[in-house]
This record gives C-alpha cells, structure tokens and sequence, in this order.
C-alpha cells in the first residue's frame, strides 16, 4: 500500500509535468496493526519531496526568456537540446514527488533518503512537508470561518 500511494515518475518532464502526487488519501489512511484489534504499529505519513537539478546561480537579471549559459556549448541532440532549453525554469520552479512513508520516519530521514537517491545527479532534495491523518484535528476561527 505505502509503495502503491507514492507518486510515480510522470510522462512528460521534458514538455512541463513537474509534479508526480500520488495519493495522499490512500497514503495517510494505511493503518499496520498486528491484529484488527490492537493499535497501529505505525500510520502512512505523506510528504512532498522538491528536487531541483543542478544548475549555476540564477543572476541578478534574469528573465524566463533567457537560457542557462552552461548549456550553450553542449551538442545539441534531440534529447539534450530539449533539456538545454528548458533548464532555465528551474530557476522559478522544482519537481515535486509525493512520498509515502511510514509514521515512525521523520522529515530529516525522508530528505537524507531522497538525497541518497539522486546523489549521482547531485540534485538540491528539499522535503517541504509530511503530514499524518489527525483524527480529531481541531481547526481555528480562520479555517471554520473557510469551511
């Protein structure tokens, strides 16, 4: 169940698809218990990891019009020509995957794990939050006003 909530790698990186969810209800919903009457050992945690590709400090003036410099020299195939063009819009945005993992792990393991996985890539791993299901999650004037 935990492997089945994570996001999976989406089609279309290259033309703009920079999030790969997966299903947060069915990731916070998984209970592990021994038996249906005990307490679960753990409950599914889901957290959104940000990964953004290695590239040079964005200058002072830049615009979405401009290219990383890096890229000018590199022959330009139908793949890296693609990636060259494109690398500029990791300057403003990161690929966000959602994970699921058990309660028992923490943010700080979840990034040390994501940042073990790209290292070869030397990708920037960022884990922007992890939330569990609350079941009797109390809300503020702001969010009863809202809803």
């Amino acid at each position: 169940m935990i492997l089945d909530a994570a996001g999976k790698p989406a089609g279309g990186i290259l033309t703009g698809t920079l999030t790969a969810f997966g299903s947060y209800d069915q990731c916070v919903a998984i209970e592990a218990r021994d038996s249906p009457a005990e307490e679960p050992r753990f409950t599914g945690r889901y957290c959104t990891v940000e990964l953004r590709p290695p590239i040079p400090k964005r200058p002072r003036y830049y615009t979405l019009h401009d290219q990383v410099q890096l890229f000018n020299n590199i022959t330009r195939t139908k793949v890296t020509g693609e990636i060259a063009e494109k690398m500029h819009f990791f300057y403003f945005l990161v690929y966000r995957y959602g994970v699921c993992v058990p309660s028992t792990c923490q943010r700080e393991d979840v990034e040390t794990i994501a940042a073990s996985l790209v290292k070869s890539a030397e990708f920037e791993v960022k884990v922007s939050n992890c939330e569990v299901k609350e079941d009797n999650a109390k809300l503020n004037g702001d969010q009863t006003a809202i809803v």
